[in-house]
């Protein structure tokens, strides 16, 4: 459920940060400005969401098979 929980959490803050990039571009009718606004924003959702699924794999992986960071990095050695 603490996983479940976090992804809830992470999706109200994605849609937050969405309505607020829309505020801020709705009044400018400069296009590069809204491409780079909404560009910035997702490549900053892109990495928060690649680290959450990285650390949901892990925490998973560890509550499950009780290996830890260095066990999980020797598969690719």
């Amino acid at each position: 459920w603490r996983i479940f929980g976090v992804l809830i959490v992470g999706l109200l803050i994605s849609m937050a940060a969405n309505a607020i990039e829309q505020l801020i571009t709705a009044g400018i009718d400069i296009f590069i400005f809204t491409v780079v606004v909404q560009f910035l924003s997702l490549v900053f959702f892109t990495a928060l969401w690649a680290i959450f699924f990285a650390v949901c794999y892990h925490d998973l992986r560890v509550a499950k098979e009780g290996t830890d960071v260095e066990q999980i990095a020797a598969v690719f050695d």
